[in-house]
């Protein structure tokens, strides 16, 4: 027999925690080494070799038509830049349905789809505005995306698409993230956008990707919580996000909840617990400098800074040793079935 990844890594955590003693593990070395095999290497090897050189021609591509710009006709242009995404679809053609060649070709005609846009916007002078580009953008790549099945894929699409929603933003409610005055609403759109991301990742994760895994599910986690924990940190400063704030602490209660009850899963246990410290630590930092007038910034801002840091240092502490304890507990035959 062989080993997999995943057991492997179950085996360790089952030894870590306690679970195997060391004479137990040699037994299961002995089956097999508990190491990745030359072909899960040879596999990786052959992922990591062709979405990177997928990505080096697509920016070949691109410095191409940078370099020699004024030199190549407006038809020569856009032709080679059409060419570059027939050739990515022809290769995918080509490539057994799923397999590597398959999914690295598709990305790369996502890829090669965007330069082409941005070249007609360029050459055209159409007048479109930048979220519209990155909007049609995504809307071409979905056929490519949902064929590809390819977390790459996924993650350009997402990118793509925040790209257009908090453009689109940008011109009509002023979405600026560091300036006070951003719009309310329009945080709430980029935040609920992502939520039907997630959502849709958890209920379809099978059917969207060929490999499931969880790195996608946690980039648009982060995607969804950041827009409402800037607004958490600007209501303890501006009353008219008081109201919105409950939001965030909603938002982190239930990603709590969930991803500790029904889905186990620490990375995301982690991403909303440090949101909380920060958010919390940004409403004592407000509460000791300015409620406060004992510890305010002119009477005595060395005491206030070292309460700051000793919260920030109790709280991530005890994050993370509440995360150490669930990742052992995860560990045991009988919470690892429900995770």
């Amino acid at each position: 027999m062989s080993w997999n990844i995943s057991q492997i890594g179950q085996i360790f955590a089952l030894a870590e925690s306690g679970l195997l003693h060391a004479g137990q593990v040699k037994d299961a070395a002995r089956l097999d080494a508990l190491r990745p095999a030359r072909a899960a290497w040879l596999e990786m090897g052959s992922r990591v070799c062709a979405y990177a050189g997928t990505l080096l021609l697509a920016s070949a591509v691109i410095f191409f038509f940078a370099y020699n710009w004024a030199d190549l006709p407006r038809f020569a242009k856009i032709g080679l830049a059409l060419a570059g995404v027939v050739v990515a679809v022809a290769a995918a053609g080509f490539s057994r349905p799923f397999a590597t060649g398959w999914r690295a070709a598709l990305f790369g005609a996502s890829l090669c789809t965007g330069a082409l846009l941005a070249l007609i916007g360029q050459t055209y002078q159409t007048g479109a505005d930048i979220w519209e580009l990155f909007a049609a953008w995504a809307l071409l790549i979905t056929p490519l995306v949902l064929l590809a099945r390819s977390s790459a894929s996924w993650l350009l699409w997402l990118v793509v698409a925040n790209m257009a929603l908090i453009r689109m933003l940008n011109q009509n409610f002023g979405f600026i993230l560091w300036y006070y005055n951003t719009n309310e609403l329009s945080l709430f759109i980029v935040a609920g956008f992502n939520l039907v991301l997630l959502a849709a990742l958890e209920l379809w994760s099978a059917r969207l990707l060929l490999r499931p895994s969880r790195h996608l599910h946690r980039i648009t986690a982060l995607a969804l919580i950041w827009p409402l924990t800037f607004v958490g940190c600007v209501a303890w400063d501006d009353a008219d996000y008081a109201l919105l704030s409950f939001g965030f602490f909603a938002l982190a209660a239930v990603m709590l909840w969930f991803y500790r009850q029904i889905r186990f899963d620490l990375a995301m246990l982690a991403i909303a617990g440090f949101a909380l410290i920060i958010v919390t630590t940004t409403g004592l930092g407000h509460w000791l400098f300015v409620e406060v007038t004992i510890f305010s910034l002119k009477n005595d801002a060395a005491l206030s800074l070292i309460l700051l840091a000793l919260y920030l240092i109790l709280t991530t502490g005890a994050l993370a040793v509440w995360l150490k304890r669930l990742h052992r507990s995860a560990s045991t035959p009988a919470q690892g079935k429900n995770a």
